[in-house]
């Protein structure tokens, strides 16, 4: 009886033993391997900072996950703007300052922004027209387009920055940024809707790519 409760006990200590050995062998090797993973993803996330910091754009976007589009500099080389969401910012090349000029809808960022001859004014599509506005006050001014839901997508000043051309659908449209008259010039095929426009240096000729070729038109002005 004594001889089979020795062996009971011994077998019972040998397996707690046994367990307890391999429960500390398990613990240290996850406390290592935890310890491994911690290291390498601090390292990680060293890295990822330290590079973002090297590289942090010092002319800040108006969110912090969206990139700027069409990127441009004025006339003179003292500013430079680009489309943001809900507008066009416009920041000073020395002091980095920004300053916003917002589209027509709050959620529509412009594809495409260029500024006049004289670096006094700023364009880009916006809901429905092409809204200009003027870089010292503000003040803006819209130029609709033909259907109410078109956007456009690229705009152009005359080389003099008195009237300006965008594509619409169907057609070349040019306003007088005085007055706001429009004159279209129609393309070969009704549902064109042309992106990239060309003005002569002299300002006497438009021309733009079409379906097949280039279309070209003499610039006749604005009916008063």
């Amino acid at each position: 009886m004594k001889k089979r409760n020795f062996e009971v006990v011994w077998n019972r200590g040998h397996s707690l033993i046994g367990c307890h050995q391999v429960t500390s062998l398990t613990i240290a090797l996850m406390t290592f391997i935890k310890f491994k993973f911690y290291n390498l993803l601090t390292l990680v996330l060293l890295l990822v900072i330290t590079s973002c910091g090297s590289s942090k754009p010092p002319l800040r976007a108006k969110l912090v996950n969206e990139t700027p589009t069409s990127t441009v500099f004025s006339p003179d080389g003292k500013w430079v703007a680009a489309g943001v969401w809900g507008g066009v910012r416009v920041w000073n090349v020395d002091s980095e300052e920004a300053k916003d000029y917002k589209t027509k809808l709050r959620n529509e960022t412009p594809k495409y922004v260029t500024f006049s001859p004289d670096g006094k004014r700023i364009a880009a599509g916006s809901w429905g027209a092409v809204r200009v506005w003027d870089l010292k006050s503000a003040e803006l001014k819209d130029y609709p387009v033909g259907m109410i839901n078109e956007t456009p997508t690229h705009v152009f000043f005359s080389p003099d920055g008195t009237w300006m051309a965008t594509g619409i659908f169907g057609a070349v449209r040019t306003w007088d940024l005085a007055t706001g008259a429009h004159r279209d010039y129609p393309m070969k095929m009704i549902n064109e809707t042309p992106q990239m426009i060309a003005i002569s240096a002299d300002g006497k000729t438009i021309a733009t790519g079409v379906f097949g070729g280039v279309m070209k038109w003499e610039f006749k002005g604005f009916d008063n």
